[in-house]
């Protein structure tokens, strides 16, 4: 149980990855999850965040103390955590390289599934937003491209860098990475949307089209 003098001592900034999980988990009635409990779910992924953060609702209920509401709270809680991390703790940051898209998006390294993303810039090439496309399974994803550019339109975009990442860890480009990548690339040139790159996270690192001359 966290008690209010641990919140007013060191404060929450201070608090490790266990006690924050204990009040997440916590319910207003005072039935408090004890940082035993929060302990436990973090090393059933390998005392990573970023793995459980990955892990779907049915992924969740697997865990042996974790219940439906439990799941809930946490999804909820990362999903509200990652946009705000991106647009108002960073500001907008400024992308210069392949490297400062890597650094926003390290933790698909740690997903068993893929998930594509966005990242919209403006004419500075800013953070505007990122957006998640689609999330399928170990070896794809649909992506839509019209929900892409719908998405980039409504919030007045001129620049887009496509990010999805291989479960797998092998970072060359497939065949079908090529060709979406093409084709999202063409839509843009229609609507003066500039796609800048397209990023493959895997384990060990990243590939970058715009590195290697692809886009």
């Amino acid at each position: 149980m966290i008690t209010e003098k641990q919140l007013t001592d060191g404060g929450i900034a201070t608090m490790k990855d266990s006690a924050l999980l204990a009040i997440i988990l916590s319910s207003e009635g005072g039935n408090y999850c004890s940082i035993e409990r929060a302990s436990g779910i973090l090393k059933a992924c390998q005392n990573s965040l970023n793995t459980l953060y990955c892990l779907s609702i049915e992924e969740m209920l697997q865990i042996d103390t974790i219940t439906y509401t439990d799941a809930i709270r946490l999804k909820s809680a990362m999903e509200l955590a990652q946009p705000r991390r991106v647009t108002e703790v960073l500001e907008k940051p400024k992308i210069s390289s392949s490297d400062d898209v890597y650094g926003l998006f390290q933790h698909l390294s740690d997903c068993q599934y893929e998930e594509f993303w966005i990242v919209v810039l403006n004419k500075a090439n800013r953070v505007i937003d990122r957006q998640k496309i689609s999330e399928g399974g170990i070896s794809g994803t649909v992506v839509d491209i019209r929900r892409i550019f719908h998405h980039t339109l409504k919030i007045l975009g001129t620049g887009l860098i496509l990010v999805h990442n291989h479960p797998s860890g092998n970072l060359n480009p497939s065949d079908a990475d090529k060709s979406i990548t093409k084709n999202i690339k063409e839509a843009g040139l229609l609507m003066e949307i500039a796609v800048l790159d397209h990023i493959i996270i895997g384990n060990t690192g990243y590939y970058s089209f715009a590195d290697n001359g692809m886009i």
